[in-house]
């Protein structure tokens, strides 16, 4: 089955790419998995990321606003690219002593 032609999970497509966004604890069981594909395009940053990610992932919209991204290990700031074939993960806000 595939997405409508407006669906934001339609837009690879459009977009050039789709990159996929690994999830852990609490961020991993809201969005019922440790992964998610969102659509991109081939100059995207962390912004653009965070923008899919909100529209594809209902659940995660609260956390996001908090929470940062990784890119191929690397803690990076919302203006930075993402590379073709980059691991890119979400590092949702961590307390502790």
């Amino acid at each position: 089955m595939s997405s409508p032609p407006d669906s934001p999970l339609s837009a690879p497509a459009r977009t050039g790419r789709t990159v996929e966004v690994r999830l852990f604890g609490p961020q991993a069981r809201l969005a019922g998995a440790d992964r998610v594909a969102v659509p991109a395009p081939q100059t995207a940053t962390v912004a653009d990321l965070r923008a899919a990610l909100s529209a594809a992932c209902e659940p995660l919209r609260p956390s996001l606003k908090n929470s940062r991204f990784a890119v191929d290990h690397e803690y990076v700031a919302d203006d930075a690219l993402i590379p073709s074939g980059a691991e890119v993960a979400l590092i949702g806000l961590v307390s502790g002593g």
